[in-house]
């Protein structure tokens, strides 16, 4: 059976993306496979209301 981690938040911008990307990294560099997946995404479609889309932290 395979081990999940959930990652949540309780805000837009409070490092989610980040912390994903650092766990993943990890579980990786341990030789897990390691898969992202982001089931839902919030928020509205005003680009005058959002924030730009966060700095790529790690290669892909």
């Amino acid at each position: 059976m395979s081990t999940r981690i959930y990652l949540v938040g309780s805000d837009t911008g409070c490092g989610k993306t980040s912390v994903a990307a650092a766990i993943l990294r990890c579980a990786r560099g341990h030789g897990l496979k390691a898969i992202p997946f982001k089931p839902a995404a919030s928020g509205g479609d005003d680009p005058e209301v959002l924030s730009p889309p966060p700095p790529r932290c790690c290669p892909a």
